[in-house]
């Protein structure tokens, strides 16, 4: 505790003993300020015969003929005890002068060699991997050179330099619809043509409802679904930063709006990417209306293949509402970029999941049992 006053590191220290050892140790360090976590082993009806056999090797060691315990109760001046008790303390001092004050662990992580057995199974012999001893200089070091090369990882965890793909995190909720084939039959009434957009708007005010539902109540909200005592294992969602919206010939006014809306729910910004010549009618209500749909630091283009690929790179997720040609995928492979261009869902649970990257956290908050502050805490409320 001297040392942690040295460097100033009070606040970060604590002291753990076992209830009704060292009380006068307890009350000195009580007295002094210092942060002190008693635990005290219980055990129940079930499990009573683990503390019974907790308490014989306790047993065992304090009656052992080594043990002071063992003869303090009847232990007089001159006794034969008293001698032998005399002879182990000679004997412990005169071994201080030839004890090495080396640590006894050399364990050094920068010159370990990972050996494999996997081309001779047969001769495999499995063997604990001992906990890194951070106490030793040397691995101080292998730890430091390990955060220097992760200092230029992006804050989310770093999925922007790690992950490819989708965003969903591999055996989450989310990650098997990447699987599937997920669709919506539409069973409205067919509109006259002259109706179309005035229909296509209203459906869009309805699922900008829908998806506002699931952004407040699913998307913004972090989640721990298995509510382990003594551990948090949060998943929740980071918004993209940019999206591309690469729109064509046989996309739905309503579903471009839609998505356009999303980006902008999101809070990601938005480039509008259209076809040089646009023929469809949507097409060209989306480009005559295009100042009004998107914000000024966004970006609207009217473009050949060659600049959708340029574009395609400077942007965090790709949005095509129907696969492009093959020749867009040979051209971006080299980039290793994701392009999502799954049907899209008018139902906010499913398509929202485009616009968000998937972080895991975990944290084992309790200390050899103990869960502290949490601890007061009932099941599932952490």
């Amino acid at each position: 505790m001297l040392l942690s006053k040295q460097r100033g590191v009070e606040e970060y220290c604590s002291v753990e003993m076992l209830e009704g050892m060292s009380e006068t140790a307890y009350r000195v360090l009580k007295k002094d300020g210092l942060d002190v976590i008693l635990y005290a082993p219980i055990a129940s009806r079930e499990t009573f015969t683990n503390a019974i056999a907790y308490l014989v090797r306790r047993f065992d060691e304090n009656t052992a003929e080594q043990n002071f315990l063992r003869h303090s109760f009847g232990l007089s001046v001159d006794s034969p005890a008293w001698q032998k008790l005399i002879e182990s303390y000679n004997d412990s001092i005169n071994v201080l002068p030839h004890i090495s004050l080396e640590p006894f662990r050399t364990q050094n992580r920068n010159s370990e060699e990972i050996k494999s057995s996997e081309h001779n199974v047969e001769e495999y012999i499995f063997r604990n991997e001992s906990d890194t001893d951070f106490a030793l200089p040397q691995n101080i070091k292998w730890a430091e050179s390990i955060a220097k090369r992760w200092k230029n990882i992006s804050k989310d965890g770093g999925m922007g330099k790690s992950a490819i793909g989708s965003g969903k995190k591999v055996g989450g909720f989310n990650y098997i619809s990447q699987f599937m084939n997920i669709s919506l039959k539409d069973n409205s009434p067919q509109i006259e043509a002259k109706d179309k957009i005035a229909h296509s708007l209203e459906k869009v005010v309805n699922i900008k409802s829908d998806f506002g539902y699931w952004l407040e109540t699913h998307f913004n909200k972090e989640h721990d679904y298995s509510h382990i005592r003594g551990e948090s294992n949060i998943i929740r969602y980071i918004g993209v930063k940019s999206v591309l919206f690469r729109f064509s010939e046989d996309d739905a006014l309503d579903e471009m709006l839609s998505s356009i809306a999303i980006a902008q729910m999101v809070g990601a910004k938005i480039y509008l990417s259209l076809p040089q010549n646009p023929q469809s009618e949507a097409l060209n209500y989306i480009k005559e209306k295009h100042s009004s749909l998107i914000n000024r630091d966004d970006t609207f283009a009217l473009e050949d293949e060659t600049a959708l690929i340029k574009a395609m790179q400077t942007v965090e997720r790709i949005r095509f509402l129907k696969p492009p040609d093959i020749s867009i995928y040979e051209a971006v492979a080299p980039y290793a970029l994701y392009i999502a261009t799954e049907p899209f869902v008018e139902h906010g649970r499913i398509e929202l999941m485009h616009y968000f990257i998937e972080q895991s956290i975990s944290d084992s908050y309790h200390r050899y049992g103990n869960l502290g502050v949490r601890g007061l805490t009932k099941k599932g409320e952490e």
